[in-house]
């Protein structure tokens, strides 16, 4: 027992995993990004959008300026304009039939707040941003309302041709997902709910009782380029718990696992792992891989149980066995962080590489066929270095010990996907 309970006070005696960063405060010009939008407006007021086949769809063009101010949030500065075109909702009776086309141009500032960055401590690197926004909308806007049955009179609307202002309180919600270090893609969904009550030309005005706000929901999607020259240690996509100078993405997957880890041993799950390294006999070879479970008191054994037979005037042991196979690791689509249930994979590499002290690993990667050829020999090469790094820093395997290998999809074993997102173990 007395191998594992060193290789456990190397993976889990830490007390802490959490590295946390030494981030110098941003400057005023870093962390700025422009993005063009494309947006779908629908009108929400006495008439609504999409009501009537003569109804079109309303896009608009938009931009955005945005600062990063920290990792969690940001501040920004939109415009976008478009064309509304609204009818009469179905219940409306015949006496009503009215038809309106505004034209709109809505100036904003902003905030946003990224949800997923509160978890940053676990050591991720983001490739994505979840996010809620919420601001105030300057909204300028000429209508021309149409079809007015002749016995209403269009009593308080004015001049159709006047340029009518009014402001606007906005929320919504959406998503940011990383395209390289300086493109992104931003997807959202926002209400804007006006102070006005014309946008659509109030139809209904010495009609019906009417004091409602009319709404704009806008569906955006948009392509955004970050500026400056010091994007690598920028907010959007660094984690600031890391180091300055190891801020990769290898970097944030390994502490990542590490955190995992230490998470594992703060709530109590590593009873469940102690279970599995359980040892009868107390050879250091736990019961669940262990081919001999009565081998005798101090005899030696290699890394699956079974006594190793050596005279005594040997005075060096060395053995190989090319029946020795490790089970693979998995991962998920296009990850390369790793499952804690396979930290006793790890360990079993360990305790053979500890046994023989000159046998090597070759570690193997491989990925799917989903996406292109070169990012997946990039991520199976980030799968390799992930498991070389906790097998150096974690289990105190020598690098030189540690051949990387990665194939990217040129070796698949199954047509489940599942089964080729892996890395193989193979003795030297």
């Amino acid at each position: 027992m007395f191998g594992f309970i060193i290789c456990q006070s190397i993976v889990f005696g830490q007390t802490d995993h959490q590295i946390k960063s030494s981030f110098d405060s941003h400057s005023f010009t870093e962390d700025w990004s422009i993005g063009l939008n494309l947006h779908h407006n629908y009108l929400i007021g006495d008439l609504e959008s999409l009501k009537s086949k003569s109804d079109k769809f309303n896009f608009g063009m938009g931009l955005q300026l945005v600062k990063q101010l920290n990792p969690s949030s940001s501040l920004g500065f939109s415009y976008f304009g478009s064309n509304l075109n609204a009818s009469p909702p179905y219940e409306y009776g015949e006496g009503y039939q009215f038809r309106v086309e505004t034209e709109i141009d809505v100036y904003s500032i902003f905030g946003k707040f990224y949800f997923n960055r509160l978890r940053e401590h676990i050591g991720r690197i983001p490739t994505y941003n979840i996010y809620a926004v919420s601001g105030l909308s300057y909204v300028k806007f000429q209508y021309e309302l149409e079809g007015i049955a002749d016995h209403y009179e269009l009593v308080g609307h004015g001049n159709q041709e006047d340029v009518l202002d009014t402001w606007a309180f906005f929320i919504g919600a959406g998503l940011e997902r990383k395209l390289n270090d300086r493109w992104f893609m931003d997807f959202s969904l926002t209400a804007y709910i006006t102070n006005s009550d014309y946008l659509d030309g109030n139809p209904t005005y010495d009609i019906a009782s009417n004091d409602g706000d009319d709404i704009v929901m806008s569906t955006k999607i948009g392509v955004s380029y970050r500026l400056g020259k010091k994007i690598q240690r920028g907010y959007k996509w660094s984690n600031t718990y890391l180091p300055l100078d190891s801020g990769t993405e290898t970097e944030g997957r390994f502490t990542e696992v590490e955190n995992r880890i230490h998470r594992l041993e703060q709530s109590g799950r590593l009873d469940s792992l102690n279970g599995q390294l359980a040892d009868s006999d107390l050879d250091s070879v736990p019961d669940l891989i262990d081919l001999e479970k009565n081998t005798p008191d101090k005899a030696l054994v290699n890394f699956q149980g079974r006594e190793i037979k050596v005279n005594s005037n040997v005075k060096e042991l060395h053995y190989i066995n090319s029946n020795i196979q490790f089970d693979p690791v998995f991962f998920d689509l296009d990850k390369s962080a790793l499952n804690d249930k396979y930290l006793l994979n790890l360990l079993l590499v360990r305790n053979y590489l500890n046994d023989d002290r000159n046998a090597r690993i070759q570690l193997v990667g491989h990925a799917d066929k989903s996406g292109d050829e070169k990012y997946n020999m990039n991520l199976s090469k980030r799968r390799v270095e992930v498991i070389q790094r906790i097998l150096m820093e974690s289990f105190g395997i020598h690098k030189n010990r540690l051949e990387l290998i990665w194939r990217g999809e040129s070796e698949t074993i199954s047509t489940n996907k599942d089964l080729n997102r892996r890395v193989d173990f193979i003795p030297k």
